[in-house]
């Protein structure tokens, strides 16, 4: 069993607040904060990422779609997929990331 305190975790050096709260070799947590107009530009991960909107609203990007989303949503996210978030004027969004690696290959 691991029990994580709120104010365990380590700020990573990006264009916005995110914070690692666990990294093992088969899931990775991080918690994002993303202001108005901030922007996570479409990107790819080899592994599988479930998004937990914790607060807020903003818009999940993905190849061929846009989709607003807010509190309570939960996207699941296939390894390969191209994904991303944006954030519009006056709007903010609270993201728990859950990266599921896959091991044995």
């Amino acid at each position: 069993m691991e029990i994580i305190a709120p104010q365990e975790g380590n700020e990573l050096p990006l264009n916005f607040l995110a914070i690692k709260r666990l990294e093992r070799s088969d899931l990775e947590i991080v918690e994002i904060v993303l202001n108005e107009n901030q922007v996570i530009d479409l990107h790819r991960l080899s592994c599988k990422v479930i998004f937990y909107v914790k607060n807020g609203e903003g818009i999940f990007l993905s190849e061929n779609a846009q989709k607003k989303v807010d509190k309570g949503t939960i996207i699941v996210v296939e390894p390969d997929e191209l994904r991303g978030w944006a954030c519009e004027q006056g709007k903010n969004i609270e993201l728990l990331v859950v990266k599921v690696m896959r091991l044995g290959l």
